[in-house]
């Protein structure tokens, strides 16, 4: 009985991890065109459009964007939502800390 049991569970848990997976599609900018790929085929120098809720799945730098915060206790431990702006505006702050002799 503890066989048929485990194997039902098992079933189950690929089911669920097949939904969870097919739920990892992202829209990349590939040659001026958007393109919708699995997140594990991400490539160097694509371009991810990033909406509401979704899981990031790369590291990258962030082009264009309004009030981003993350969730990054998962690898941090940090339980408080981490602001995050883009690459203009952090060479601007940068700029500005050097100009004002500040080393960070």
């Amino acid at each position: 009985m503890t066989s048929i049991n485990n194997y039902q569970k098992e079933r189950q848990f690929i089911t669920l991890n097949s939904v969870a997976d097919s739920k990892k599609k992202v829209t990349v900018w590939r040659d001026g065109s958007p393109v919708e790929i699995h997140q594990d085929f991400v490539l160097v120098g694509d371009v991810i459009s990033i909406n509401e809720g979704m899981e990031i799945p790369a590291d990258g730098l962030l082009l264009n964007a309004n009030d981003v915060t993350t969730d990054e206790s998962a690898m941090t431990g940090e339980i408080d939502p981490i602001h995050k702006n883009t690459l203009p505006a952090c060479i601007k702050r940068k700029n500005e800390l050097l100009h004002n002799g500040e080393q960070n």
